[in-house]
């Protein structure tokens, strides 16, 4: 149940542009990054 409750919250923190997600490969490791100031 964490695992999902964290992943929904990430998802958020996206949507309301807080952070980011970065992938540089296809199968590559995903890096979650703040965002600048807005």
């Amino acid at each position: 149940l964490g695992v999902v409750v964290t992943f929904l919250a990430t998802l958020e923190l996206v949507k309301e542009q807080l952070i980011e997600l970065v992938q540089a490969d296809l199968l590559g490791s995903i890096h979650v990054r703040a965002r600048a100031s807005r």
